[in-house]
């Protein structure tokens, strides 16, 4: 409820993907974090991104796999 409208203008914009920067939403439970990520996926798809929703445990398995099979 605190993000400035500036602020999600340029998270929708997509240039943060371009720049190839990270984006970490963090904050309580039922703060919107997930409903804001959806947004900006949606947004992201809109612009002919592909767009990959994943749970850090499930990213963080991933990783691991990758790194055991040295293909990171």
């Amino acid at each position: 409820p605190d993000l400035p409208p500036a602020t999600l203008a340029h998270l929708a914009g997509g240039a943060w993907i371009d720049a190839g920067e990270p984006l970490v939403l963090l904050g309580d439970s039922g703060t919107g974090k997930t409903h804001l990520l959806i947004a900006l996926g949606t947004a992201a798809a809109e612009q002919g991104r592909r767009v990959r929703y994943v749970t850090t445990a499930a990213l963080v398995n991933e990783l691991v796999e990758a790194a055991d099979d040295k293909q990171l």
